[in-house]
């Protein structure tokens, strides 16, 4: 894994801040990176990770997978997602608590939609449509919201102290 890469943390963190920019050709250097990437999801034990969470400004992220039928969570795949992006969103929301690798130790409700249809291309190049719910929405929201710069705090609603207010 290069060490050139950072995990990227704080509020107001300009890398995190940054609209990032298309990927116009995906060439040894994109597989090579999206690689990284996943390695530095497990790395830091996530559920996704956005390229500008390790200091680049591209779009490309990637996502795990769960299967939530029977009320825990199963891991199924990750997949790699370039230039994502949410074609549709549901009407029907949810809270739930998220958390962020770039705010450790922050938890807060985010209100998003639950079902989203994702447009993307993998690793060959090839254009893919995801219909996803639940969690899987869930990931695939927030980690295309680090693509322009968003952070799940932006989006939190105010539910009082959380765990990271005792974290210091």
């Amino acid at each position: 894994m290069g060490s050139e890469y950072n995990l990227q943390t704080g509020l107001n963190n300009p890398i995190l801040r940054e609209k990032s920019v298309s990927i116009k050709e995906i060439d040894a250097d994109i597989l090579s990176f999206a690689d990284v990437l996943k390695d530095m999801m497990y790395k830091y034990d996530g559920m996704g990770l956005a390229a500008p969470q390790i200091g680049v400004n591209k779009r490309i992220i990637i996502v795990t997978f769960w299967d939530e039928s029977f009320g825990d969570l199963r891991f199924i795949d990750e997949k790699i997602m370039i230039n994502p992006e949410i074609k549709k969103f549901s009407s029907e929301t949810y809270l739930d608590v998220e958390g962020c690798l770039s705010l450790p130790g922050v938890e807060k409700q985010v209100e998003r939609s639950f079902r989203v249809q994702v447009e993307y291309k993998n690793l060959n190049g090839k254009t893919k449509k995801e219909k996803l719910s639940g969690i899987n929405a869930r990931i695939v929201q927030h980690e295309i919201d680090h693509l322009d710069g968003i952070l799940f705090l932006d989006k939190a609603l105010d539910s009082g102290p959380s765990i990271g207010d005792f974290i210091r």
